[in-house]
């Protein structure tokens, strides 16, 4: 795959694997958000990560063309970036990120020795970035099922809240499509691996009380893991 820079709003993405290309512009539509800087993510003092995310929302056009099948493309995307240093056997985390025409949402949920440790939840509405407060965040709901491909238990529904000021958001969201990526670490070890999820997004903010947004579609969720277990793409 090849990038190309063309402007610091926009960018081209075009690459091809086998009998798949794609030949992509991205063009910002919402403002960046620098969720976190050297963050100590994991339980060693050296174990930071930092996590920008350059396009919340950005409208993407081109084309993709599958076994000689050309799909065009004109929809909303979303581009970020982390780096940094991170042992993923005592920490993992979640991601979950919806867009419409009218929001644009992103949460991050960091985890340490199994409990939620730092939650990075933000919308974009009106323009305006609102940023939810962490000790705001409360899990309303989370069910639990087995992936039929890969046999990793994993969530098959996730509902919170959380507050900044005079706003409320809840959301919730249940993986429809999970793609499973793995990599092995060491032969004594689990492998660390991440489910890639196209999920269903339902969720209202609200603003003094009052439902401002309402909102429902496809969105994209990721849940990072550890397993034993053959996954259908491993490193």
């Amino acid at each position: 795959a090849h990038l190309q820079e063309k402007t610091p709003y926009s960018y081209s993405l075009d690459g091809g694997i086998d009998k798949a290309s794609w030949n992509l512009e991205y063009v910002q539509d919402a403002p960046t958000l620098d969720a976190f800087s050297d963050t100590n993510t994991g339980v060693l003092s050296w174990e930071k990560m930092n996590w920008l995310i350059k396009m919340p929302r950005a409208k993407v056009t081109g084309q993709i063309v599958i076994n000689d099948t050309v799909m065009p493309i004109n929809a909303l995307g979303y581009s970020d970036t982390n780096w940094g240093e991170l042992l993923p056997f005592l920490s993992r985390y979640e991601w979950v990120q919806f867009n419409n025409s009218e929001i644009s949402i992103v949460s991050g949920i960091l985890y340490k020795w199994g409990r939620v440790w730092r939650t990075y939840v933000y919308a974009i509405f009106n323009n305006q970035i609102i940023k939810f407060e962490d000790k705001t965040f409360k899990l309303l709901q989370r069910t639990w099922g087995v992936d039929k491909v890969s046999s990793i238990k994993m969530p098959t529904k996730t509902e919170f809240k959380a507050r900044s000021n005079s706003y409320l958001l809840r959301l919730s969201f249940a993986p429809q499509v999970n793609d499973t990526v793995s990599m092995r670490i060491s032969p004594v070890l689990p492998k660390t691996c991440v489910v890639e999820q196209v999920s269903l997004c339902q969720g209202v903010l609200e603003h003094d009380g009052k439902i401002i947004c309402r909102f429902s579609g496809l969105g994209f969720s990721e849940y990072s893991t550890k397993t034993w277990k053959n996954t259908p793409v491993a490193l």
